[in-house]
């Protein structure tokens, strides 16, 4: 089944959002969208001003029946790596809870934290642990809860840019997403992941364009976005890029440092991208080959890359959206402990309403077949025994309806006892070798087992032996005839006993026997 998502970036300039159906074939984008944040009188923009926002978009949007799923920026969660025994099993949570609270400046219980396993090295596990402050995300979820809007997961940006691109690169690369506020940054197409989120974007450029040119902030916003880093605007701007530039190179050490493979190329994405000549500049600095985001061509279709909205503004949105093709084992979501998300338990009884109504109607569907199936059997059987009883009583006289009787009345001289003897030749052995009892030293030389008839010669010693039901020794018994009496106990099948033959050896006495027998 088709689901829809939304991937909702909370930007603090505007809110951008991205519409996607996930199905068996893989994800379409339906729409996007984007609405302006108006700040307080400060100009900063505010939770509330910012829900409010994605409350008018999502509304214009029209799709109340959409998944939502956002991210919080890389400023307000700290990374933890973790070397855990890979042995903990279900007591990881408990381990990395006990591992983080030593580590936080603050208590472990006024944040959220959420872990996934990253590789095995020996008998350790590396764990890649995002911590958030109770205080930073309950302000946002009640913020977009007066707006009706229930995220289904809120994860970390960067980590979910790293995701996106991790399957669109082919070597390890740089993705430098430069918004209104702060900039994200990622280095995927590497086992060694890393990424950073630095306070520095688009509105300190405008910033430092208008002090250091005198002019008012509007007409420097102008100005950036018409010449960006070319003539003589772009000379003044380089002044406010040597920040950047230093926040980058410190990243790529960073990430060197670590393991990381050298990264020779970057991406270029977020509204401040779109600064004519930026990558330019960018790649020289860096030295290496710096390219804006090539959005996919489904924006082209919606209208994207026209008048103000630009598809390197809705990357973030993007992998937000496509956030059910990650795997849930390498999803971050802080959307845990207090704040988890009570429309997952929801959807599941429902589904599992849905999933009992299913095999409800699939057992009526059975019964009903089952019934119907059995009444015309009856009325089959009900029409044959009626045939059977007229055709009997014209033929034999008299209704019959079992199919021994019928047959003998038919047949008389028909042997109609089961063609498979209920005894066989070894239940016949079994049976000598139980009735012979073990006080009786028994030699069998020949078992000559045929329908109807055994033969056995044997040797037993030429003792007296005495019956078991005999108190005063009167009726002793020769070893042979002992044997006889035993044997003839077995009267399902033995019938008459024969001894042609008795001759004593020394203090032993060698024997034949003929039994008839009602089987094999």
């Amino acid at each position: 089944m088709a689901q829809k998502v939304i991937g909702l970036d909370l930007g603090s300039s505007s809110i951008k959002a991205v519409v996607v159906r996930m199905g068996l074939r893989g994800a379409e984008i339906l729409k996007c969208d984007k609405e302006p944040v108006t700040g307080d009188e400060a100009g900063t923009p505010l939770e509330e001003c910012m829900a409010q926002a994605a409350g008018r978009l999502l509304s214009r949007l029209g799709t109340a029946d959409a998944s939502v799923f956002t991210a919080l920026p890389g400023d307000a969660v700290s990374v933890h790596r973790l070397s855990l025994p890979s042995n903990i099993g279900r007591r990881a949570d408990q381990v990395i809870h006990y591992e983080l609270d030593e580590q936080l400046p603050f208590d472990i219980e006024d944040a959220v934290f959420h872990a996934i396993p990253q590789v095995k090295k020996g008998d350790e596990m590396q764990w890649l642990a995002m911590v958030a402050r109770v205080d930073r995300i309950r302000p946002q979820l009640d913020a977009l809860a007066q707006e009706e809007i229930e995220p289904r997961s809120i994860s970390v940006a960067h980590w979910m840019l790293g995701e996106f691109f991790d399957k669109e690169v082919t070597a390890p690369t740089l993705i430098i997403d430069i918004g209104h506020v702060r900039t994200t940054m990622a280095v995927v197409g590497d086992s060694q992941r890393t990424g950073r989120t630095f306070l520095r974007g688009g509105k300190s450029f405008t910033a430092y364009l208008a002090q250091e040119g005198n002019i008012a902030l509007a007409d420097a916003e102008v100005l950036k976005h018409r010449d960006g880093m070319t003539g003589r605007v772009g000379e003044i701007l380089q002044g406010a890029m040597q920040p950047l530039v230093r926040e980058i190179q410190q990243t790529l050490a960073g990430y060197a440092a670590v393991g990381g493979q050298p990264v020779t190329s970057a991406i270029l994405c977020g509204g401040s991208s779109q600064m004519p000549g930026l990558a330019l500049f960018l790649s020289q600095a860096l030295s290496m080959s710096v390219e804006v985001y090539n959005a996919p061509t489904a924006f082209e279709k919606l209208g994207v890359n026209h008048g103000e909205m630009r598809a390197q503004e809705f990357v973030l949105a993007l992998s937000l959206a496509r956030s059910e093709e990650i795997h849930r084992s390498r999803r971050f979501n802080l959307r845990r402990g207090e704040f988890a998300f009570k429309g997952d338990s929801e959807a599941l009884q429902r589904k599992l309403i849905w999933a009992l109504v299913a095999v409800l109607l699939l057992l009526g569907a059975w019964v009903f077949s089952a019934v119907t199936r059995y009444m015309t059997v009856e009325h089959d059987v009900a029409a044959i025994e009626a045939q059977v009883r007229a055709e009997t009583k014209r033929v034999l006289g008299e209704e019959l309806v079992n199919a021994e009787t019928i047959a003998a009345r038919l047949n008389p001289s028909v042997d109609t006892r089961m063609p498979v003897p209920t005894k066989d030749a070894y239940d016949i052995l079994v049976e000598l070798s139980h009735r012979i009892p073990e006080s009786v030293a028994h030699d069998l030389d020949l078992l000559d087992i045929k329908p109807r008839k055994i033969k056995m010669r044997g040797e037993v010693n030429n003792t007296v032996v005495s019956d078991a039901g005999d108190t005063d020794g009167d009726d002793d018994l020769s070893p042979t005839d002992f044997i006889k009496q035993r044997l003839a106990e077995y009267s399902e099948c033995f019938v008459t006993f024969r001894i042609p033959r008795v001759q004593n050896v020394g203090n032993r006495q060698k024997y034949d026997m003929e039994i008839d027998s009602r089987c094999p």
